[in-house]
Order: C-alpha cells, then sequence, then structure tokens
C-alpha cells in the first residue's frame, strides 16, 4: 500500500476540462543553485492514492528531456494492482548535470481518465559539486600547505 499524504508531499489531479490532462510542477535551476557545483541528484517518488481507478503516467524531464517515466497501467506493478501507480515503481534516482536556468518538470497525465488520478509527488534536487571539482580543490589545498612548511 502506499504510504498517506505528508506535509512535504505536492498533490497532483489532472482536470476533466480540456486541456487538463497535465499537471505540472517546475523548478528553474538558479545561480544560487549552482554555488555548490553543477551536478544535481533528483530523488523522490509519485504514488497514486486513489485504487483501483487510476491510469496516470508521471515523468520527470529537464530541459524537455525524459529522465524518468513510470505508468500506472503496468501490469507488472509490484503491489500487484495493475492500475494504480505505487511509491516502489514511482520512485526515482536520477544524477544530471545541471545549468543555469536549466528546467526540471514534474508531470502527472491522465491517460484520459481523471476520476481518481490524485498523485501525491514528493521530490528533492540536491546539487553538489563536480567529483574533478572536488579532486582539484583538494590538490589545491595540499599544494598550499606544502608551500606553507
Amino acid at each position: 500500500a502506499n504510504s498517506p499524504v505528508e506535509g512535504v508531499d505536492l498533490l497532483f489531479h489532472p482536470s476533466a476540462s480540456a486541456g487538463g490532462q497535465y499537471v505540472i510542477a517546475r523548478r528553474t535551476i538558479t545561480s544560487a543553485d549552482l554555488m555548490n557545483g553543477s551536478q544535481a541528484t533528483i530523488t523522490g517518488s509519485f504514488r497514486n492514492l486513489l485504487s483501483p481507478f487510476n491510469s496516470v503516467s508521471v515523468f520527470v524531464l529537464q530541459n524537455g528531456a525524459q529522465l524518468f517515466t513510470a505508468n500506472g497501467n503496468d501490469p507488472t506493478g509490484s503491489d500487484g494492482d495493475t492500475r494504480r501507480l505505487s511509491e516502489a515503481d514511482g520512485s526515482f534516482n536520477i544524477q544530471t548535470s545541471v545549468a543555469l536556468d536549466d528546467t526540471i518538470d514534474f508531470i502527472v497525465f491522465s491517460n484520459g481518465d481523471r476520476s481518481a488520478d490524485e498523485t501525491a509527488v514528493r521530490a528533492t534536487i540536491t546539487v553538489v559539486p563536480e567529483p574533478t571539482s572536488l579532486a582539484a580543490g583538494a590538490v589545491g589545498g595540499l599544494l598550499l600547505l606544502r608551500r606553507r612548511r
């Protein structure tokens, strides 16, 4: 079973109106984000809150390029429910390079049936220094220590 809604979740529900099949949450990378580096880890999960009527597809995109997708209609779903997107099937852990003004989109698509598409999304984007930057900093620090002696 999927865990209940918590304070850190965003709740998505595609609209029944025309053009409402998608719900998108977008994060744009800022210069403040890049102060720590340019390698990002994007972790989290999508999970359906109602069953058995869900048929959502979910996506994580970077600048329009797909990084992750899962489908609530997958008959091999880990919880045995052929239409509900389980937390296990909707979990992601993505490593990617980011630059200023890159967009990271979290999308829920209704697949045409919006009757019970309440989907919780939880995501964290962490930007860290690149390994080569860390190594260069460490070598530079060692050289400074050596020079002082």
